[in-house]
Order: C-alpha cells, then structure tokens, then sequence
C-alpha cells in the first residue's frame, strides 16, 4: 500500500554513513509530500535542508540552497513525466524506465563546481570520489582529531576578540582620563593649534572657491551660450581649471546636471533683466511683425506680398 512505482518505500530520514542517493531523496521527498501532507515547494525544502545537512557533516563543499531545491524539484518532475506512460509497453517507455531506476542508485550530486580544489583533507576527496563511483566507502563517524582542531580554532577566534574588545576599552578609559586632566597650558596649545588650522582651512577655502565662482558667475553663463559649449564639456573644462588653481577635485560638487541647472537659472535671470529694462523704457516698445505670402492675382499672374504690423502698449497699427 506504501510502495511507490520505481522508487519503493518511503522514508522519513537519509542514510547516516553515506551520501544520500537520487532514491533517497525521492523517498523523502514522497514522505513529506503524501504523509505528511506537504506541498511540492515545501517537500523540497525540507528534502534539501536534510540533504545539505548530510553534506555540511562530510565537510563537503555544496552549492548553493536555492540550486538544491531546484534540482530536487527536477528529478520529480523527471519521476512524473515517466510515470504519466508507465502503461504503455513501448521499448522507448521501457528503456527510459531503466535508465531511471540507473539514476536512482547514483549519487545525488550537490557538491560545489570547485570542490576538489575547495577540499583541504585528502581522505575526503577520495571519500567523495568514491560517491560518485562505486560506492564502497562509509563514514566512520566523527572525526575526533578535526572536531578538536575546529573547537580550538574557534577558542583562539573568541579570544582575539575579547582580547580587541579590553584593548578598545582601555584606549577609551585612557582618552577620557587624559581629557579630564588637561590644565591651561593645553588649553592654550589647543587655541594655537585651532588657530592656525583655521588660518589653513580658510586658505583652503579661497582654493576651493574657483569652481562655486564660475558656476554662479552669469557673465561665464552668456560666453557659454555665445561659444555655444556644452554643458559635459563645460564640466570637463571646469574639474581642469580648479585642479590648477589647487582646488581639490574629490572636495567639489561638479556635475553635468549641476551646470545644466546653474546654466538655466542664470538664462532666466537674465531674460527677466532683459524684459524689466525694455518695459521700463521712457518711450512706448513697439513689436514688428511681418510674414511674406505669394498671392494669385489673376490666373495668369503671381504677386510676392508683404504684410507688416507694429504693436505697441497703447496703439495698435497696420
């Protein structure tokens, strides 16, 4: 009654001495998904976590978690796919129904694509490679000698770091007792020293000015326009000018977008000047328009016309 077609009996754990086979994993994963009523995605979560446990204790680099559960979910699929046309007796059903059951005695391979190269201990190299293989070897159980060199490297790791953790603690006591006894001799090497970083950083201030000047310089604005360069290439232009007046280019706001911007705020600044200054003019402005047109006079004739109209503030003429 709890047979199932090509895989057998199902079971709720993997073989402790060995590396679990395609079976195995399949037996599992039938065990979680029918008795115990779970769903595809969670079976094979839970079939994988065993499986990579079962590795993690053979010290046996793996890939990664999502890449094992999407295997798991192939070889069911590959399961369904040949059980679907169990009933029918062609060679081709027959023969892929061997080659599974081939597949089922074989390793359920997860090991990482460098793993050889990843392994340091030779025995589980050969304890691997015989998984893939022929199968004969066993896990003896625990290995005493790593477990204890394991356990003291992780000693010797929580020691270093207690060790860091009372060395930051007695830089920090001995900050605070060195502030708390200051007299009024440092106080004044303080002031000199404030003093002449001040004197420092307001040189380096006027250095780092050339940029902010020719951004917010609407004369650099208009020959811009006049010479019509871009604003990449006016950046270009300007990170070369400051680096040679000594600005820091690391310590500037330079960017095209930021040209862009400046470049647009100084148009309209200066529209606005333009359209103030002629509607402040003592005399009335006058606006000129005309437009040409070609007009059929006759059948026979063309005329070339020109229309004029002058507006102005309190007038209008044509």
């Amino acid at each position: 009654m709890t047979n199932i077609w090509l895989i057998g009996q199902l079971q709720s754990e993997l073989p402790v001495n060995v590396l679990p086979t395609t079976g195995d994993v399949l037996r599992m994963f039938f065990y979680h998904h029918q008795v115990e009523k779970k769903t595809v995605p969670e079976s094979a979560k839970l079939s994988s976590d065993k499986v990579m446990d079962m590795w993690n204790k053979a010290k046996i680099p793996t890939t990664y978690h999502t890449h094992v559960v999407e295997k798991v979910k192939s070889v069911v699929d590959d399961y369904k796919l040949i059980k679907k046309n169990k009933n029918r007796q062609s060679d081709e059903q027959r023969a892929r129904e061997k080659e599974f059951e081939e597949k089922e005695h074989m390793l359920f391979d997860i090991a990482h694509q460098h793993a050889m190269q990843l392994i340091r201990i030779q025995e589980d190299i050969e304890f691997l490679e015989d998984q893939r293989g022929s199968r004969r070897m066993q896990k003896s159980g625990i290995d005493k000698d790593l477990t204890k060199k394991e356990k003291r490297t992780e000693q010797r790791k929580c020691k270093e770091e207690e060790r860091k953790e009372r060395e930051q603690e007695r830089m920090t006591e001995s900050t605070s007792l060195h502030l708390s006894s200051s007299d009024d001799s440092d106080m004044y090497y303080k002031k000199q020293i404030s003093e002449v970083e001040d004197s420092l950083s307001s040189s380096a201030s006027k250095k780092t000015r050339t940029v902010q000047n020719m951004l917010s310089s609407p004369d650099v604005a208009s020959a811009l326009d006049r010479i019509n360069l871009s604003d990449r290439k006016f950046t270009v232009l300007a990170a070369a000018i400051a680096q040679a007046s000594g600005q820091d280019i690391r310590d500037t706001f330079l960017s095209r977008s930021t040209v862009h911007r400046k470049r647009q705020q100084h148009r309209s600044t200066i529209d606005s000047s333009i359209r103030q200054q002629f509607q402040d003019r003592d005399k009335n402005p006058l606006l000129v328009h005309w437009d040409g047109k070609i007009m059929n006079d006759d059948p026979h004739s063309r005329t070339d016309r020109l229309a004029v109209v002058v507006t102005g503030c309190c007038y209008d003429w044509l």
